[in-house]
Parts: C-alpha cells; structure tokens; sequence
C-alpha cells in the first residue's frame, strides 16, 4: 500500500468515502428513475386532469 502513497491506517477512511459516493451515485439513480416515472405516468390519457403533487408539500404524517 505505502507504494501506492496509502498508509494501511488511512484504509477506513476511504472506504467509508466510498461507500459515500456509491451511495450518492445510488440516490441520483434513484431520484432519475422516480422522475422518468412521475412524467410517464404525467403523460398518460387517463391523468390527464390530474395535477402533479408538488414533491417538497407532502407530508408523511398525512399518510400514517
């Protein structure tokens, strides 16, 4: 390791920075996917007349 210039104590430290990232690249997938989803069905005939939630005012205590 120390030729790659890592000291084998920093090792946790960049692993917990991976999985950060990798959890990040997964959100963003995610959230993609819930977008494409919300404009597909946005655009089919039988929600036509129904307006889209705005995501940032629902609430989960409305549902519980």
């Amino acid at each position: 390791f120390t030729r790659l210039g890592i000291r084998k104590e920093d090792l946790p430290k960049y692993e917990e920075q991976l999985e950060l990232k990798i959890a990040k690249a997964q959100l963003e997938e995610l959230k993609k996917d819930a977008l494409e989803a919300m404009e597909t069905q946005k655009k089919r005939e039988e929600f036509k007349d129904e307006a889209m939630p705005d995501v940032k005012s629902l609430d989960i205590r409305n549902f519980i």
